[in-house]
């Protein structure tokens, strides 16, 4: 099989966050004028050191962490613009609650940042994200088909991927891991601008038992003692008025053309990519229906539900897009291939808005 290169977008759908795992704390952000600037660090304790020194002096002194981060946000100048990396527009309301809240000195300030580029501090889209939201569909597809039977009390999550992928050893019992089909299948990171990120609040919905569907067959849930009433401040992707979409290339290339998973996955090659990208779609519209009938429930967010059922509808009949989810708030639907467990405990919104949804369309005519 010859390699083989597919241009795709991204169109963003809702609100999304790929995170870093890392929070952004009060003393490398300040926040002036709706706008919210990622300090550099040393450039402006430099500033402040040339421009208020007495004062600096005094404050770091007393060492109160409040006083500090309040001589930060007095003294910042974003007219000096090597004490800043990047900034973004924020609403109002929010900033103001921010600074309220690390004003008061509670601890709940923290912004869970989103993934950038560590030289230009550009957010991207890590091309590992979007693989892995394809080969949790393949894995779902693959589980669900007649041809596959496992004994799944008995196999671990590695196990089974690996079986399904054909990259399982039998007689060794152990994976062969450069034999797992997905290595061959590279998706580009995909760099946007900071323009397009905000501060937003983002909120834990747990329906309340009048809220939840009455339809026995779909799992009931209980909510986790662990979980936070607290919204979380996050760095968010936005959609706009005029759809915002992002480029990039979808990779195959071969260096085994008898690799079982290969000939599985793509047995014609290119050809077969529609097939491939029909059982993306059915995984998802699947885990969206599921998730449709639960939170629909909810008024606030079923209008935002029933507009997504719409795009859902009309990609039904387009061979080349389907819908994906990534990043932070897909639950535990869409962070594996989930064969026994499609009830996450909570769902994470932001402004009624379900997380993560992007349409995703190949160019199979190159």
């Amino acid at each position: 099989m010859k390699p083989f290169k597919i241009p795709y977008s991204l169109t963003i759908m809702t609100p999304f966050h790929i995170g870093t795992g890392e929070e952004l704390d009060p003393f490398t952000i300040v926040i002036k004028d709706n706008y919210l600037y990622r300090l550099n660090q040393l450039e402006f304790i430099h500033y402040l050191l040339q421009e208020k020194e007495k004062e600096f002096q005094k404050v770091m002194y007393v060492g109160n962490i409040v006083a500090i981060q309040q001589f930060f946000q007095e003294n910042f100048n974003p007219e000096v613009k090597d004490t800043w990396f990047y900034r973004y527009l924020i609403n109002k309301n929010i900033a103001d609650e921010y600074i309220k809240k690390t004003s008061s000195g509670d601890n709940q300030g923290l912004i869970k940042e989103f993934i950038r580029n560590t030289t230009l501090y550009q957010p991207y889209i890590p091309g590992s994200s979007i693989k892995g939201s394809i080969r949790t569909a393949i894995l779902s597809s693959l589980q669900d088909s007649k041809k596959v039977k496992l004994n799944q009390e008995k196999s671990n999550d590695s196990e089974v991927q690996a079986i399904l992928l054909d990259y399982w050893n039998f007689e060794k019992r152990v994976a062969d891991i450069p034999s797992d089909p997905f290595k061959f299948i590279k998706f580009a990171d995909i760099p946007f601008k900071n323009d397009w990120i905000s501060l937003l609040k983002v909120e834990i919905k747990n329906l309340t038992a009048d809220e939840k569907p009455k339809n026995p067959q779909i799992p009931s849930y209980t909510k986790s003692s662990k979980e936070s009433e607290i919204p979380i401040f996050m760095e968010l992707g936005l959609s706009a008025k005029e759809p915002r979409i992002l480029h990039s290339e979808l990779t195959i290339n071969i260096t085994d053309n008898n690799n079982p998973g290969i000939k599985k996955l793509l047995p014609k090659g290119k050809a077969s990519m529609t097939d491939f990208i029909q059982m993306i779609k059915d995984y998802y519209k699947t885990q969206f229906d599921k998730e449709k009938n639960v939170m629909a429930n909810f008024q606030p967010l079923k209008n935002a539900y029933d507009i997504l059922a719409d795009y859902f509808k009309v990609i039904e009949q387009k061979e080349n897009e389907c819908i994906i989810r990534l990043g932070f708030g897909s639950g535990q639907n869409y962070c594996t291939y989930a064969m026994l467990n499609y009830s996450p405990k909570s769902r994470k919104v932001v402004q009624n808005l379900p997380l993560g949804w992007f349409k995703m369309t190949f160019d199979l005519k190159q």
